[in-house]
């Protein structure tokens, strides 16, 4: 019997991608630097060193100024990237938007008896801010960032964290993301249930239940899907 669903943040909750362009968009304006490259090569390095980041191999505060430093091509200082990643986060900060089936979605789930937990990579801090300014804060029984727990997901610990927290066994729990490796991957090998939100269609050949939005997933009445042939949908 389900008794909990845990949400992915970015990108499943919050339009992650749409507010790095536009943060982008406006911090390129406002420094007014030679040497800046696209939104896509601000996304590409940010990948590289996030993951950084979450590995363990460099503090939030260095994979922000390497960030800043590969993009604008070299010859900034460590005290004047960290400004200017500071001012790239004041413009990131104010593009977060959720989609607009990720509230009902969580009230939904609410609304079916089940607890409600959040499971995010990243600094806890900016997490849960984004958790708080997108007034969803309230809407979740559990909530935990990759930087409380020590690893990140799809490590198994970071399942077996959320659990804990929601009072569930992994079996009684559905995972919803849209990440194939962090999110679904990574709970079904915990021992979750799970399903990738694929909102753009990349992942027609996955081996997993899909959904191109949260508002298709009736909680009330889910139970586990079986991928069929690779193109598994709810």
């Amino acid at each position: 019997m389900l008794r909990a669903v845990v949400f992915d943040l970015d990108d499943t909750l919050l339009d992650e991608a749409t507010a790095i362009r536009s943060a982008v968009s406006k911090w390129r304006t406002a420094i007014d630097r030679e040497g800046s490259g696209s939104a896509d090569d601000w996304a590409q390095i940010a990948g590289r060193y996030y993951q950084r980041y979450l590995d363990g191999g460099l503090t939030y505060r260095e994979h922000g100024r390497s960030r800043v430093q590969e993009f604008l091509g070299g010859g900034v200082s460590d005290v004047e990237a960290e400004e200017l990643f500071e001012t790239y986060l004041n413009a990131y900060q104010g593009s977060w938007r959720l989609f607009d089936d990720a509230l009902p979605a969580l009230r939904r789930a609410r609304a079916a008896g089940l607890a409600v937990g959040v499971l995010t990579n990243g600094d806890a801090v900016q997490q849960w801010l984004k958790m708080v300014s997108l007034g969803i804060s309230n809407e979740v029984d559990g909530f935990l960032a990759s930087s409380d727990i020590g690893v990140a997901k799809p490590h198994p610990s970071a399942f077996r964290a959320i659990m804990e927290r929601l009072g569930c066994d992994p079996h009684e729990a559905l995972m919803v993301g849209d990440h194939p490796v962090n999110d679904v991957a990574g709970a079904t090998g915990a021992g979750l249930s799970a399903i990738l939100i694929d909102r753009f269609d990349k992942h027609r050949e996955a081996e997993y239940a899909r959904a191109s939005s949260l508002s298709e997933i009736s909680f009330g009445t889910f139970s586990a899907p079986h991928a069929v042939g690779g193109h598994a949908r709810v």
